[in-house]
């Protein structure tokens, strides 16, 4: 049996407060072994008694038969009685502190009572949170659907792009608008495979870059068409190095009549000349409540 050694200490005190004297000497324990054989009629050994007193030295607890008899000779039934005794004396003490305190006899709510209610307080609070915690989940989850635009989005018409950006098209060129209040940022809508500007690249991977030059079928047959159109490419080269803009990419055409969003681009210094101009993609989203960070990514 592995006994609590605060019980039996405890239990050492009542019975040297039970007959009046401490239990120190070997005439004390053989004044103690006479009182419970007086009281009793049973019988402990001196040595026994030595032992639960600490008196001498053994790593053995004591049975419980010894316990008992100790236990009934301050008043309890057995060891166990005298134990829960113990645990219900001091909630007794516990009650008449909280009666003191607060004037009445209400009874003080046991520990079994007290985790019920913070049980029920807990479920509620927990319940709470959890709304907290799917409302906001969903609500980002919303968030992102509405303002961020992926590689490989599709939409229908022009109108729906310049939705998204505030644009109200005032002129005859829709493929290529500013963005308000966002200087050198623009919405592009470039027709794939265009007769007139061949917007050229990697369709299976959404034209990680877009080789644009200007050859019209109209020209093939002029004699001054080379001239011609060397004139209208440097010219678009040196415009694009000037305006050195960033372009909200949808291709027009690519997989059905609509739009597809391929990125945000920027000029490709290095691969641009006066022949043709490469933009490369900068990034695979863009976020509309943040357009203002897109112009970082210029030149």
């Amino acid at each position: 049996m592995n006994t609590p050694d605060p019980y039996i200490a405890r239990l050492r005190s009542d019975i040297e407060a039970e007959v009046g004297r401490k239990i120190r000497t070997p005439k004390d324990f053989d004044f103690l072994s006479a009182c419970i054989a007086d009281r009793l009629h049973q019988t402990i050994s001196i040595s026994t008694l030595k032992r639960v007193w600490n008196y001498v030295a053994s790593d053995a607890t004591p049975r419980l038969s010894t316990l008992d008899i100790l236990a009934q000779f301050v008043g309890s039934k057995d060891w166990e009685d005298y134990t829960t005794k113990d645990t219900e004396t001091a909630e007794t003490a516990e009650q008449q502190k909280y009666t003191e305190k607060n004037g009445n006899t209400q009874k003080l709510p046991s520990f079994s009572e007290k985790f019920r209610v913070f049980l029920l307080l807990l479920l509620p609070l927990t319940l709470i949170l959890l709304g907290l915690w799917f409302f906001h989940s969903t609500y980002r989850g919303e968030t992102e659907r509405d303002h961020i635009i992926h590689k490989g989005q599709t939409f229908a018409h022009y109108d729906d792009i310049h939705r998204l950006f505030g644009i109200q098209v005032r002129d005859d060129a829709p493929w290529y608008q500013s963005v308000p209040h966002n200087d050198g940022l623009f919405v592009w809508t470039p027709q794939y495979q265009n007769p007139n500007w061949h917007n050229e690249g990697d369709s299976a991977l959404l034209f990680p870059t877009i080789t644009e030059y200007w050859e019209p079928d109209s020209l093939k047959e002029d004699p001054k068409s080379q001239q011609i159109l060397q004139h209208m490419n440097n010219t678009g080269y040196f415009f694009a190095l000037r305006m050195n803009d960033i372009r909200i990419t949808f291709m027009q055409n690519l997989t059905d009549s609509g739009f597809v969003f391929l990125g945000v681009y920027r000029l490709s210094l290095s691969e641009s000349n006066t022949t043709h101009i490469v933009y490369e993609r900068v990034a695979d989203d863009c976020d509309l409540t943040r357009l203002g960070d897109l112009r970082q990514l210029r030149n």
